[in-house]
């Protein structure tokens, strides 16, 4: 399960940036991940729950936004969403497609809760 290495890689990442906000507690970590790396969201958050327990992370959510695979057609310029593993033009039905999108894997923000109050 390829996603226990993953869900270490975005609690590391977490963590090191809360520790720029010692006051902050971490809230909501937001992911966007390709359909490309078949990640389960599901193993992913399971993953992300056993790991982050006795860490400031603790208690966090994991949000995913899943990024579907897109690609460009060489032969006629289409692009659009491909469905995976077919890599086939939605125009055209060609083979040669170079994919544009749907392999990403990248932590997009951390909302986080401060004892500090907010000046109005």
């Amino acid at each position: 399960m390829h996603e226990m290495s993953i869900a270490q890689t975005i609690i590391q990442t977490a963590l090191a940036e809360m520790k720029k906000h010692p006051t902050a507690r971490l809230k909501t970590v937001r992911v966007v991940v390709g359909l490309q790396h078949a990640i389960v969201p599901e193993n992913l958050r399971f993953a992300f729950d056993v790991l982050s327990r006795d860490t400031p992370a603790e208690g966090a959510t994991l949000a995913i936004q899943t990024q579907p695979v897109a690609a460009r057609c060489r032969c006629c310029g289409w692009t659009g969403a491909i469905q995976i593993p077919m890599y086939a033009c939605g125009a055209c039905g060609a083979g040669d497609m170079e994919l544009t999108a749907g392999n990403e894997l990248y932590l997009e923000n951390l909302e986080v809760e401060t004892d500090e109050p907010s000046h109005h």
